[in-house]
Order: C-alpha cells, then sequence, then structure tokens
C-alpha cells in the first residue's frame, strides 16, 4: 500500500510537470510567434462566417470580404497569405473549420502551380513558410509542419518547423504589445482582404491561348483533392478560382489542368485567366505582374458575389452580426473611398471625388507671383469642375474652403479653418502655410496647394500641389 501510495505521488508529480511543461510552450510559443492575420481571425465571433477564402496573394489582393457582404449579404473572411501553396490552404481550412462552419469555401489555385509558374518552389518556400506557421499551436498545425517537410522542394531540419526555435531570436525584442495581444480581441473591419493603391500599365497584354496541359507539382494535385474529399465530408460549396496576373502560355496549360480536375469532380471553377469575365481593363485595374489593384478587386470580387447569390445560402445572422458587418463595410468603404480620391491623376478627378464624398472638405491655397500665362494653365485643370464658374475667385484670394457643394469666399474660408482648429498664413518668405495639429499641410509650391479634410475623423488625410514647376501635375513629394 505504502509503495502504492508513493507510485500514485509520482505519477501525479510527473502528470502535472507535463501539463505544465505544455502549457508553458503553448502560450510561450502564441507570445513569441509574430501576430498576423490569423490571429485577427481567431477574433472572429465563433460560427459567423459563411464565406472562407484561401489562397496565395493573388487572391487576397483580389476578393473583399465586405464588398461580397454588401452584395450578397454573406459574410466572409478572406485567409490568403503570400505565396500559400494548396497544402497550406488545406490546413488552413482545417484551421477555420475548428471555430467557423462556412457554407462556401472558395480556393484560388495559384498555390497548386507550386514550382511550374513564375515562382520556384524555393521562393515560395522562402516566404510562405513565414505565413504558415502563424497558426495556434495545435496538432493540426503539426500535421502541417509534417506535411511541408513531406511536400516541400525546401527540406529544412525539423527545429525550423517549430516556432520556439524559429522565433526564438524574438525574445530580447519583445514589447508589452506581444503578451496583451495574445489576450484582446483585434477585430478587423478588412477581413484578411489586402488591398493594393498602386497601378501598373500592361496594356499590351494578351491572353495566351493552348490547349496543351501541364502537370502539376505531383504532391499539389494530391491536395486539390483532398480539398475536395473535406468539402464533400464537411458538406460545404467548393469554389476553386484563379484570380487573374499576367499568364504565360505555361500558366494557361496549368489552369487546363486544373479545368479537367474540376470537370471530373463536379466542382466549379471560377476562371479569371483564359477568359476575361470580370472585364478587367490590364493598362489600369493591375497593381503589378501577379496582382490586381484595388479597381481590379472590385470586378473580380462582383463576379464571385454574382455566383454566391446563385447559390442556396443561408444569409440570416444574428442583429449582432448584422451590426458588426455593416460597421466593417461602412468603415472599409470610407477607407476605399478616400484612398481613391488620394490617388487621383488630376486635380478634376480628385476635386469630384471629394466633393461627392460628403466627410471631406477641399483646402485650396493660392500661392506665388503667377504671370497672365500661368493663370491661364491654371484655370485648365478647373475643367469640368465646380470651381471653373469660380476661378476669378481662387485667382484672387490666397485661401478658399469647398465643404458641403459650396465654395466658400475668403472670409467664410477662414472662419471654418479656425472653427476646425487649422491655421492659414502667409510666411515671410511669401509661402502658403497650413497648420494643424502642429504639422504643416501645404507643399509650399507656386500654384495651387491642396489639402482634403475628413469632417468625421478630424484629420487631414492629404496634401498636394498642382504646381507650375511641376507643369500643374499632381505632386505629393
Amino acid at each position: 500500500m505504502k509503495n502504492l501510495k508513493l507510485l500514485i505521488k509520482y505519477i501525479s508529480i510527473l502528470f502535472f510537470t507535463f501539463l505544465f511543461f505544455i502549457f508553458g510552450l503553448y502560450w510561450s510559443t502564441r507570445i513569441i510567434t509574430p501576430k498576423g492575420e490569423l490571429e485577427k481571425f481567431y477574433d472572429e465571433p465563433e460560427n459567423t462566417i459563411d464565406v472562407l477564402v484561401v489562397g496565395s496573394s493573388h487572391s487576397m489582393s483580389a476578393f473583399s470580404p465586405t464588398q461580397i457582404y454588401s452584395e450578397t449579404c454573406l459574410t466572409a473572411y478572406n485567409l490568403s497569405t503570400w505565396s500559400q501553396p494548396v497544402w497550406v490552404s488545406y490546413h488552413y481550412i482545417l484551421e477555420a473549420l475548428k471555430y467557423q462552419q462556412p457554407q462556401v469555401v472558395v480556393v484560388d489555385v495559384f498555390g497548386a502551380f507550386y514550382d511550374k509558374s513564375y515562382i520556384t518552389g524555393v521562393d515560395i518556400d522562402l516566404v510562405s513558410d513565414d505565413y504558415a506557421s502563424l497558426m495556434k499551436p495545435s496538432l493540426n498545425l503539426v500535421s502541417l509542419n509534417f506535411t511541408r517537410r513531406q511536400t516541400q522542394v525546401t527540406r529544412k531540419t525539423w527545429d525550423e518547423y517549430l516556432n520556439i526555435t524559429k522565433y526564438h531570436s524574438r525574445i530580447n525584442r519583445l514589447e508589452k504589445k506581444d503578451f496583451t495581444d495574445v489576450f484582446s480581441d483585434d477585430y478587423s473591419t478588412g477581413k484578411g482582404y489586402g488591398p493594393i493603391y498602386t497601378t501598373e500599365d500592361f496594356s499590351d497584354f494578351t491572353i495566351p491561348s493552348t490547349e496543351d496541359r501541364v502537370s502539376l507539382y505531383i504532391h499539389a494535385e494530391r491536395y486539390m483533392h483532398k480539398i475536395i474529399e473535406l468539402s464533400r465530408d464537411k458538406g460545404f460549396h467548393l469554389i476553386f478560382t484563379k484570380a487573374p496576373y499576367i499568364t504565360e502560355s505555361n500558366d494557361i496549360g496549368l489552369i487546363n489542368t486544373i479545368t479537367d480536375i474540376c470537370n471530373a469532380n463536379g466542382i466549379t471553377f471560377i476562371d479569371f485567366c483564359c477568359e476575361n469575365i470580370a472585364d478587367i481593363d490590364y493598362g489600369i485595374d493591375m497593381a503589378d505582374h501577379g496582382h490586381l489593384n484595388y479597381k481590379g478587386a472590385v470586378k473580380t470580387t462582383s463576379v464571385l458575389s454574382e455566383h454566391l447569390n446563385t447559390l442556396s445560402l443561408n444569409t440570416e445572422h444574428s442583429s449582432q452580426t448584422t451590426s458588426l458587418w455593416q460597421q466593417a463595410t461602412e468603415c472599409e468603404t470610407e477607407n476605399f473611398n478616400m484612398m481613391d480620391i488620394r490617388l487621383s491623376k488630376s486635380f478634376s478627378e480628385m476635386f469630384n471625388k471629394a466633393a461627392a464624398h460628403k466627410s471631406t472638405s477641399v483646402i485650396i491655397m493660392n500661392q506665388g507671383n503667377l504671370s497672365p500665362q500661368d493663370y491661364t494653365d491654371m484655370c485648365a485643370i478647373f475643367e469640368n469642375t465646380d470651381i471653373l464658374q469660380n476661378y476669378e475667385s481662387v485667382k484672387n484670394s490666397d485661401v478658399l474652403v469647398y465643404s458641403n457643394s459650396k465654395l466658400m469666399d475668403k472670409d467664410s474660408s477662414m472662419e471654418w479653418l479656425a472653427t476646425n482648429n487649422i491655421t492659414f498664413s502667409i510666411t515671410d518668405a511669401g509661402l502658403t502655410s497650413l497648420v494643424f495639429a502642429g504639422n504643416e499641410f501645404s507643399r509650399q509650391r507656386d500654384g495651387l496647394n491642396v489639402a482634403l479634410y475628413n469632417s468625421d475623423t478630424c484629420e487631414i488625410y492629404h496634401y498636394i500641389s498642382f504646381a507650375k514647376e511641376h507643369n500643374w501635375i499632381p505632386y505629393t513629394k
């Protein structure tokens, strides 16, 4: 009896020591691991996501969940990450299913082009491994680590797959935020969508045409079928898609192979590459060779929404979920509109967009001793705006404010600036000065210096010049 009690005592000590070790390993791993989009996904209320999107950065920049919500009343989350191979997509779906019950899973298939397209397997591994490890410590993460070692062309040592060793160098750089973030909610209004606000001109691009088939990397094809099997097992609608990018014949051959797999298994494939079903303008809708910009994403998201609306899906949500999604949609729409204004390529484009934006006021500053010809040139930039009919007022005033569809006179403009705690003055050197919250918001160039003020957020969110020295084109440097 005495020996039995002693044995039970030692077993209990070992058991609780093991539990303490596992508990400490779990939380130390959570704290030391950099926070990414997965951490925000975990903070979504459980069982509130209708549509899950996974894939590479191609889909991260191509599908906006809040736009999907506004067009379908379906909630969505974009769990795409940079260079995400299809086996990572598979494990991300498994991870998501622990917390959500999506009715639809959308998989961008660029992850199935592993080591076959314009990015080598080695380069994909270099990027994707930094994101693949960001899920919570679990058996799913352990399984993903085994999968990566078995499938990827880069065979790393086992310790390189463990976050506790992978990120151990962060120990000396940890901040208070690293400790508090794992215990606090980080609710995302963007829901994983990564809009890109740049444009690269590919207007000369022509979609290649070929009937050839290019075989997939063996493990990529295997995981395509595993995702299909998972959809049947869990009962969600599965959609494969390929967001637009600048393809070559080899890429079309890979897409043809994907099409065959989908046709053989009765899976919907929304292919934006072989046919331009989203009416992408390759001159203005691409951010770079591989990614849509924010304008192109509006088009691809609309096509996806149109297809979702053809499915028999439940669009009912609790009042709390509806309220949260309405707020998120309004926030993202506001961010989109403000960025769209900032990226205007002319005064008339910027002014007309700002004038249509109910919370934006335009502060126009006139600087410098300009010649009659200069004023004639400056007048030309006001074409197709409400300012044109008030050109003489702008010409004869050093500052005017356009707000609530009206160009104020000088006295009213100065009163408006004072009310909003904005100080305008002319410096001893004859430069316009616009100071708000201790910062200068005039570009101080001869010509027009313009600032945009948002009355909802009480901030100047953009300031720019249309100056003689730059031939009256927008300049922000």
